[in-house]
């Protein structure tokens, strides 16, 4: 009975000790850092209107880039064009008006991250650009997500990396300490088993 008792003591203790090391490396394993040698640089739009946007224009200059391909959904919610406004940052910011390309999402798409990737490969196909790799510069925790995605839209033989901007929402430090990062972390968790586990959706039209 002693014996009994201690194994699952113990088997408590050990899953405890495996709680507190997620909580302690969740945050890192899904702001995933990979960049690769390319000169395409996906930027995803959803958080335009960020500081991180100052790093995908940082990392644009200096990763000698050709091109910065911003896809997502354009329309923000009071009628304005985020393509206008996020075209007008990153140029004030030296990217050339000719190395910008917008790839539009319709508003009700579902499975956006993945519906990015698919868009952006269609675009590199249809205008024959002669790409095996690019890097994808998303928001924080949401990288593991967004390469996940990529790197299954593209498919083996093809280089996808990723690159977090940094996160302004909340301590990135002490995440769990804050309503905002609990909230985000746990989606992008989420979001990540559903890209890497479950059968991806068919592709939905963009334009």
């Amino acid at each position: 009975m002693r014996l009994i008792t201690k194994a699952i003591i113990g088997l408590a203790i050990l899953s405890g000790t495996g709680a507190v090391l997620v909580v302690f490396n969740i945050h890192g394993f899904l702001q995933k850092e990979a960049p690769v040698d390319a000169k395409i640089l996906i930027l995803e739009t959803w958080f335009w209107d960020r500081p991180a946007i100052e790093e995908a224009a940082e990392e644009f200059h200096s990763g000698n880039y050709q091109l910065v391909i911003c896809v997502g959904v354009s329309d923000i919610e009071d009628g304005q064009d985020m393509d206008r406004l996020l075209g007008a940052r990153l140029q004030s910011l030296g990217i050339l008006k000719p190395q910008l390309v917008f790839l539009r999402l319709p508003s009700d798409t579902q499975h956006r991250t993945f519906q990015s990737a698919v868009t952006s490969k269609e675009w590199l196909r249809s205008n024959h650009v002669a790409a095996t790799s690019i890097n994808v510069f998303t928001l924080g925790v949401h990288a593991r997500k967004s390469w996940v995605a990529f790197k299954r839209v593209f498919g083996p033989g093809f280089q996808v990396g990723v690159l977090p901007g940094t996160e302004d929402a909340y301590d990135t430090r002490r995440w769990w300490g804050s309503k905002t990062g609990r909230y985000i972390v746990a989606r992008n968790s989420l979001g990540y088993l559903y890209v890497r586990f479950w059968p991806l959706p068919k592709a939905s039209g963009t334009s």
